[in-house]
């Protein structure tokens, strides 16, 4: 907490000294996916606290997640890992190598990056199933992999949605294989990438899945990732067609 006046950090238990009649303002200073529950003592509720001392004060806050399935503490390093060197990672599609996001599904974060560093993280929910690549339609599964933005849709029942060129050339080989798709329809997602072009959407592999809005509370999607409507108005002002999109597990 911050401990005014003087500006005090105080990060766990701290005894600063004030005059007598002292007006002191404490201030929440919660880590990313944290927040306030309340505080105990001489203040009280989850309102700000502010105490006048005419004698020793104790005052205890405490924090509760936002969101026990959100952690965003793997957000730096992910955007780390997903640029490299110099964007080599990035999607071949992504010709300006710049803004990116990271998706890390096990732990319901999305971190917003730019050139290898961390812009903001923010809270997702997944598809029904939350465990597991996608591989099939209708499974709600959210799919795994580097993806590009080959469309933006501001017109999406959803708030606004940046579309992933799902199905990946691996998912065609395995829809292949698994004979859920032809070898005419795995040429024609093929092609798609190759182009940086939409892939076909209505194959048995599943399709129409984006980065979209209407909440990330709940894991209820068909297999996009949904974010809060104004977390993916902050997506939105900085990706745009041939960006990357990266799914971890």
């Amino acid at each position: 907490m911050r401990i005014d006046p003087g500006g005090v950090e105080c990060r766990g238990s701290c005894t600063p000294t004030f005059a007598p009649g002292a007006r002191v303002t404490l201030t929440p200073l919660a880590a990313e996916g944290w927040q306030l529950q309340g505080w105990r003592g001489a203040c009280a509720g989850a309102a700000g606290c502010a105490v006048t001392l005419a004698k020793d004060a104790l005052v205890t806050g405490t924090l509760s997640l936002i969101d026990a399935r959100w952690d965003p503490s793997v957000g730096k390093q992910d955007c780390v890992d997903a640029w490299g060197k110099a964007g080599e990672k990035l999607s071949s599609c992504d010709t300006t190598k710049d803004d990116y996001v990271v998706v890390r599904k096990s732990k319901r974060n999305v971190a917003l990056c730019r050139a290898g560093a961390l812009v903001k993280n923010l809270r997702a929910g997944l598809g029904e199933q939350p465990v597991g690549a996608k591989e099939k339609q209708g499974d709600g599964r959210t799919p795994e992999g580097v993806f590009f933005v080959p469309r933006l849709n501001p017109e999406s029942a959803y708030h606004k949605a940046l579309v992933l060129s799902y199905p990946l050339p691996a998912d065609a080989q395995r829809g292949v294989s698994q004979q859920l798709i032809t070898a005419n329809v795995r040429a024609q997602i093929e092609s798609a990438h190759a182009a940086c072009v939409e892939p076909p959407q209505n194959t048995a592999l599943g399709g129409d899945l984006a980065l979209q809005g209407s909440g990330s509370s709940t894991d209820w999607t068909r297999g996009s990732i949904a974010l809060d409507d104004a977390a993916i108005d902050l997506v939105w002002s900085a990706i745009g067609v041939g960006d990357t999109i990266v799914i971890l597990p």
